[in-house]
């Protein structure tokens, strides 16, 4: 007659048992080094596109187009619903910058956090304020708020956290270049 053998008893059992341990630990671990790869994936591309778009920041020579970018490149990164930028000049805030214009937003807070010596303080739970200086001092700072996918806050902080100092860099070289073409034209004019 067919006849089928069947291999029975605990060290069978107990092999068996392992292997199937064995396999699903695998599994985990693959997984679970596939989520790391494609978290590093994506803060690389997040930190190449950032760089790409901060990289022609230094170069520029007026403040104002400079400040266009900074503005650009954090709506970009954040989609805020509220952004704001506060200039300061020797330690003294000046004009403020709100977008959308319509915005009505107390900015007694940014001023108060760009006299402060923080880097960066978090908001409720979907902004934070940043404070953009260049060798130590402060020239201006910056509020992100309302962004559009809060929970990813954290995240955003992290980037312009990255590019604060290439920022900061980036307005003092427009702000020194117009104080120098300001000297120079009025030499010119003497």
């Amino acid at each position: 007659l067919p006849a089928r053998r069947v291999p029975v008893g605990l060290d069978h059992l107990s092999l068996l048992v392992g292997r199937l341990a064995d396999q699903r630990l695998a599994a985990a671990r693959q997984a679970e080094q596939t989520a790391r790869l494609a978290q590093a994936h994506r803060q690389s591309a997040d930190l190449l596109m950032v760089f790409d778009v901060v990289s022609g920041l230094a170069g520029l020579s007026e403040e104002r187009e400079a400040l266009q970018r900074v503005l650009g490149l954090f709506t970009t990164l954040c989609a805020p619903g509220v952004l704001a930028f506060l200039e300061v000049v020797d330690g003294v805030p000046l004009a403020a910058r709100l977008e959308p214009s319509t915005a009505l937003y107390d900015l007694d807070g940014l001023r108060r956090f760009a006299s402060s010596t923080q880097e960066s303080q978090r908001l409720g739970t979907a902004g934070f304020q940043l404070r953009l200086a260049h060798q130590g001092v402060t020239v201006g700072a910056l509020l992100v708020d309302e962004v559009r996918f809060p929970e990813h806050r954290d995240h955003y902080l992290e980037l312009a956290l990255t590019v604060a100092r290439v920022v900061g860099l980036g307005i003092s070289n427009a702000r020194t270049f117009g104080r120098l073409q300001q000297t120079i034209g009025d030499l010119r004019a003497a």
